[in-house]
């Protein structure tokens, strides 16, 4: 197991101890969630970066980091959600939209059409993750307007996911995006299996 998979490893870990300190609805407790949550995305860009710079790209790490980084995002979502610190009708669309897509994904993967993040996927992950942040700050403080910034940043990350659909569906019609497809970006020099989907 290479060191970049650990990192990932270990925010899932931190995933798991972020809803034990938050189910007790306690304020140390939501206290403890915001700092091993900012933690968590810290160990997001770390691994990445640890990957890229030990040439650590494997097919294993490729798959989980994705995965791993929708259960820290929607397993922290729903349990703010269910203390009423998250709108339920931003939330369901948003995880709807990702089960859709990370579908379509598995596909063109199987179809050996390569798709690379892209920027819109990252800013939805940013505003997802500050959205989760001033929700437990709301749940620290009781802030409505904290609580009020919470909702907007998960709506507009909402909004910026739509491209992704887009992204997908323009691999189904043989048109995949130009910063995978025409070579230019670093994604698509790199073998298949270490690509990151």
């Amino acid at each position: 197991m290479t060191m970049a998979t650990s990192i990932t490893l270990l925010r899932l870990l931190a995933a798991a101890v972020i809803l034990l300190c938050i189910y007790p609805h306690s304020e140390i407790g939501y206290r403890v969630a915001a700092v091993i949550f900012i933690g968590a995305i810290v160990s997001d860009i770390l691994d990445g970066v640890v990957a890229r710079a030990f040439n650590q790209v494997t097919t294993l790490g490729a798959k989980l980091d994705p995965l791993v980084d929708k259960i820290l995002i929607y397993s922290a979502l729903f349990s703010l959600m269910q203390i009423g610190a998250i709108a339920p009708i931003i939330v369901f669309p948003m995880f709807f939209r990702d089960m859709i897509v990370d579908g379509l994904r598995n596909k063109a993967a199987q179809a050996l059409t390569v798709l690379g993040a892209n920027v819109w996927g990252k800013i939805k992950f940013s505003f997802q993750s500050l959205s989760i942040l001033c929700s437990l700050g709301y749940c620290i403080s009781g802030n409505q307007i904290i609580l009020g910034c919470a909702n907007t940043a998960l709506l507009v990350a909402l909004i910026a996911s739509v491209p992704g659909i887009i992204v997908i569906a323009s691999a189904f019609r043989g048109t995949p995006p130009r910063n995978v497809s025409d070579g230019s970006s670093p994604l698509a020099k790199l073998p298949l299996t270490t690509r990151f989907f």
